[in-house]
């Protein structure tokens, strides 16, 4: 379970009344042409942010019913399911429980509507979409010959993968897996530093929340043996923070049997066994490594979706204008937690929707620039004048991703060195802390 984060819901709500009013108008022109591609991607950019806001705050019902929303979506607008006036009823259906479920939170603070129903109805919409395509497919079957037949019943091989990439698109199933590589990286630096850390119990509360948000995604994903290790593993460093709290001695290497399990399920993650050595040389190290590894699983695993590159680029201009308005503020207040928090809502919007189309390097550095902002808003890092000019040399990195996507279709320059910085900074503040 999942507690929200109440500092940022009336951001929540602001954002989701103008994508679901946005909806709305989108979806009554579904109804009168329910096969339309063109509204069927228009309607996806903002269920995918509201789903990506909702399941950031922790609001478990939200997310839960705009991911499955989404899921049916996706297949819509790619044309993998039939659409009808039945198909545009339930969408609306559920927009609206979305509706009713912002009116709870605005009210309650809380979610008290049940999705259970509407969340089962898409999910058995989507196995009908399925269904279908497979009767599509053997009836196609029926009319090649015995050669061409065989050539279609062959399965394409492909390179060893966890077996859990063919329960979902490989669009999707790309972000779920960077969103894993990141957090399951801070966990391995985390655990590598737990031995000769000055407060250990603080340490593990962070790895606790890290897999904690493991936890979510996998459980959204569907994927419940997965999300029944990150449980046992949560459980596991809850019972070693009772024993440090009791002065008792604890195995420093108790983590390593759940990071060895990860990587032996998402062989793609291809991360080596933690090494409870010199941590500071093991930190630096994963550093270099981590960036080299990830620039490799950029290359191979997620392609830019031209077709939401102007929108993205059109979210971005202006999210990315609101920043530079409100880091010059921070020049003058450098330790505005209130400043700190407006920052972080448009950075975490550019890094999700930069992640969702498959900008490696932009989604990459919005990610880190996001972890360090995450620590000076909560006060669990230092903030400086240098800390600034470093959020402004990000965010000005990001502007120029941007001009190169916009003229050529791609990222050119480099993030791996200012991502580097910021994991320093990051690194810097945890020792401060300690």
């Amino acid at each position: 379970m999942t507690d929200i984060d109440l500092s940022l819901l009336s951001d929540y709500l602001i954002e989701a009344s103008e994508h679901l009013e946005e909806m709305e108008s989108l979806l009554l022109k579904l109804a009168d042409n329910p096969g339309s591609t063109e509204l069927m991607n228009e309607i996806f950019r903002p269920i995918h942010s509201i789903k990506g806001a909702a399941q950031f705050i922790g609001l478990e019902r939200s997310s839960r019913l705009a991911h499955r929303l989404e899921d049916l979506l996706d297949l819509l607008r790619k044309g993998e399911h039939p659409s009808s006036t039945e198909v545009v009823d339930l969408l609306i259906s559920a927009r609206d429980l979305i509706v009713r479920l912002a009116e709870e939170l605005e009210s309650t603070q809380s979610e008290t509507s049940s999705v259970d129903e509407i969340v089962d109805l898409i999910t058995a919409t989507i196995n009908s979409g399925h269904e279908h395509e497979q009767q599509v497919q053997r009836d196609q079957h029926i009319e090649v010959d015995d050669t061409e037949a065989k050539e279609l019943s062959t399965p394409i091989k492909t390179p060893a993968t966890s077996p859990y990439e063919e329960e979902n698109d490989q669009e999707l199933f790309a972000i779920f897996l960077e969103n894993m590589r990141e957090k399951t990286d801070l966990v391995r630096t985390q655990a590598t530093e737990l031995e000769h850390s000055a407060d250990k119990i603080a340490l593990l509360e962070r790895c606790a929340e890290n897999i904690q948000a493991l936890q979510l995604a996998a459980h959204y994903m569907g994927y419940e043996d997965l999300t029944m290790i990150y449980s046992n593993w949560h459980e596991d460093i809850v019972m070693v923070q009772q024993a440090l709290a009791d002065n008792e001695d604890i195995p420093y290497d108790f983590m390593d049997g759940y990071l060895s399990e990860i990587s032996s399920i998402f062989p793609q993650l291809g991360s080596p066994p933690v090494q409870h050595t010199d941590v500071a040389a093991t930190v630096a190290t994963s550093s270099t490594d981590d960036a080299l590894k990830q620039e490799t699983f950029s290359e191979q695993s997620t392609e830019l979706d031209v077709t939401l590159l102007p929108d993205y680029l059109i979210e971005a201009s202006e999210h990315l204008e609101e920043m530079e308005s409100l880091l010059l503020k921070l020049v003058d207040e450098p330790e505005s937690t209130e400043l700190m928090n407006e920052i972080f809502r448009p950075i975490h919007s550019i890094k999700g929707a930069a992640q969702f189309i498959g900008l490696q390097r932009s989604s990459r550095l919005a990610h880190r620039l996001e972890d360090l902002l995450d620590l000076l808003r909560k006060g669990e890092h230092p903030s400086s004048t240098e800390v600034v000019e470093l959020l402004i040399s990000a965010r000005d990195l990001i502007v120029r991703l941007a001009e190169e996507l916009e003229s050529t279709q791609s990222e050119a320059s480099s993030v791996d060195e200012i991502v580097d910085l910021i994991t320093a900074t990051i690194n810097s503040g945890q020792e401060h802390e300690q």
